[in-house]
């Protein structure tokens, strides 16, 4: 389906990607297990030998056994993965490649649960059980810099079960009030060092001692992000240097480039940032560096259409935003002769 974020209904009415995919409110599951049950995760990713066809796509029969049964052959080299024995296919992976089972997940995530401070926040699949995402709490709610909306730490996984992607873990945050998420590789435009990462192999495995430091890389990625934030909100801007960040955030293309379609594209989204700018969201740092900031998030992440529901989650919450990464640096450098000229 199609659909874009209706920029009618005010910021604070508007909830978390994930919860427009699963409304139900699982911060009460004490575990797991009780979450599973919730987001309707009881099933198991299923592995199964595949039949080799031949060219008329019929199986291959190599004889029979000796009950007088046929004997079919199967690839080598792959196998299917499945929702569940005999369900929906969910990928064809090669020989080498380990299932991570919801069971075993449990055995991970459960621990986390355990540290002091965190409780679960949210668990989905997406593209029919292709990806399992999950959000775990890690902190109070949180005042960063002048931006009087909270802001709340958590630990982000997702795993595939289609062989596109291994199980990972990193730090993310929302600002509850217009629900922003950011991360702090993209506040600081750095992406190495900053998740954690298990590879679906035949001998895969987590060292539960992990589990702890787990939780301490997204509450320091969060302290990050609360003194860039600081850093941001110390940052006053005058009306021609705001001026000067919405056009470096939507620049007009070449003169040979320019079209009607594209001039009104960038027209359009200049007056979205605007009126987010001036939006009762940002209105206590509506004339700092933050405030920039915080409106171009909230702009990417509900003014942006999307195709669906589970890209709007992949493109707010789970892949890194090159824009995202543009709206802080540009903000922490609002300042330049480029940008201010």
């Amino acid at each position: 389906m199609t659909a874009a974020a209706p920029a009618t209904i005010p910021a604070s009415h508007r909830q978390p990607a994930w919860k427009l995919l699963n409304a139900s409110n699982q911060l009460s599951a004490s575990n797991w297990t009780a979450a599973r049950e919730t987001a309707g995760l009881m099933w198991e990713p299923t592995v199964s030998r595949i039949l080799k066809s031949d060219a008329d796509g019929m199986p291959v029969l190599e004889g029979m056994d000796d009950d007088g049964r046929p004997v079919y052959a199967y690839e080598e080299g792959h196998k299917r993965i499945t929702r569940g024995p005999g369900g929906d296919k969910l990928g064809i992976v090669g020989e080498s490649y380990g299932v991570i089972s919801h069971a075993a997940i449990g055995a991970l995530v459960d621990p986390l649960l355990d540290v002091p401070g965190t409780s679960f926040e949210h668990l989905v699949e997406l593209e029919g059980g292709r990806r399992v995402f999950a959000l775990i709490r890690v902190g109070e709610e949180r005042q960063l810099g002048a931006d009087f909306s909270p802001t709340v730490p958590l630990l982000a996984m997702q795993t595939s079960h289609d062989g596109t992607g291994a199980l990972r873990l990193w730090g993310t945050c929302t600002r509850l009030v217009c629900t922003n998420q950011a991360s702090a590789s993209e506040v600081t435009a750095r992406s190495k060092g900053l998740s954690a990462t298990i590879r679906h192999t035949n001998r895969w495995e987590f060292n539960a001692q992990r589990v702890s430091a787990l939780v301490e890389m997204a509450r320091s990625q969060f302290d990050m992000i609360a003194s860039v934030s600081a850093e941001l909100s110390d940052i006053k801007i005058t009306s021609r240097e705001r001026e000067a960040y919405v056009r470096a955030m939507f620049p007009m293309p070449p003169v040979g480039e320019r079209t009607d379609r594209a001039i009104r594209a960038v027209e359009k989204n200049r007056l979205s940032l605007q009126e987010l700018l001036e939006s009762e969201t940002n209105e206590p740092i509506a004339h700092t560096a933050l405030g920039l900031a915080q409106a171009a998030v909230e702009w990417a992440d509900w003014q942006r259409r999307y195709d669906s529901l589970d890209s709007l989650l992949h493109r707010n919450v789970i892949r890194p935003q090159l824009v995202k990464v543009k709206a802080w640096k540009l903000a922490r450098n609002v300042r330049s002769l480029e940008l201010a000229a």
